[in-house]
């Protein structure tokens, strides 16, 4: 009996080692997660701003004082509309696919979300769509191991 007790108090470092081991994990992944989410939420609150924004130049075109103001507040929107809706790689129009799919690992979670947004609204290609989504679940797996 005292044998198997001084056995057992000689594998606590071991056992102790391996919860901490996937104690480390477990925060990893969730950090990895809350970060994603909290991006995508930023975005998407980003994007509905810019949406209510130019609904409310669009309204101030109707007052006359207003609309010099509201000129050079579209071009501004325009501007900021572009950097954060257009996809962060140049000229991606005249990328091929395979061009594009292999900078995806380049980019941040914004740039993949832009690209993602703006394939869907434009040549909607599926492989981009759907390399973006593999890029997602490699990062998931990255951040767990």
């Amino acid at each position: 009996m005292i044998i198997d007790r001084i056995r057992d108090v000689q594998k606590v470092p071991e056992v102790l080692t391996a919860r901490g081991k996937e104690a480390r994990k477990w925060v990893r992944q969730r950090v990895f997660e809350v970060r994603e989410q909290g991006e995508t939420s930023l975005w998407k609150l980003h994007l509905n701003a810019l949406e209510r924004a130019n609904e409310l130049v669009g309204r101030a075109a109707d007052v006359p004082v207003l609309d010099k103001v509201g000129t050079r507040t579209k071009s501004l929107l325009d501007v900021v509309e572009k950097v954060t809706t257009h996809p962060p790689l140049e000229d991606y129009d005249n990328l091929s696919v395979r061009k594009v799919m292999s900078h995806l690992h380049e980019l941040d979670r914004f740039g993949l979300l832009r690209i993602a947004r703006y394939e869907a609204a434009h040549k909607n290609r599926k492989t981009i769509l759907d390399a973006i989504e593999r890029e997602e679940v490699r990062r998931a797996r990255l951040a767990a191991a």
